[in-house]
């Protein structure tokens, strides 16, 4: 199947999306979900990144009335999961497809790379 204008289409974001973009070849962070449930931060960002990461985190969420509980990781690319154990320090429960699971409890920059 083709990609067509036909089967793309806008959705309403909610008012409580924040989103750190960050430059070509990182992994943007994204904040969601003020409520009962408490906030959701959706990927990590490098681990390299991770001490910013936290920083915008901690700036974002400081006036939320829910609390920060927990990260969605969408894969574990190291530009999406490599801030992981940071946040997960912090408390944070971490869901990931159960595959990826071993990769983030034990998590290595290293063990992606392609000729590792």
């Amino acid at each position: 199947m083709r990609y067509s204008e036909s089967m793309s289409r806008a959705l309403p974001l909610p008012s409580d999306l924040r989103v750190l973009v960050r430059g070509w070849l990182h992994g943007n962070v994204i904040v969601v979900g003020e409520n009962e449930a408490g906030l959701t931060v959706v990927d990590s960002g490098y681990g390299d990144d991770v001490e910013a990461t936290l920083e915008w985190v901690d700036t974002t969420t400081a006036s939320a009335t829910a609390p920060l509980e927990t990260l969605l990781l969408t894969h574990v690319h190291s530009d999406h999961a490599g801030g992981a154990s940071a946040l997960a320090r912090r408390g944070l429960s971490v869901v990931a497809h159960p595959a990826a699971a071993e990769v983030v409890r034990t998590w290595c920059p290293r063990s992606l790379w392609l000729e590792h």
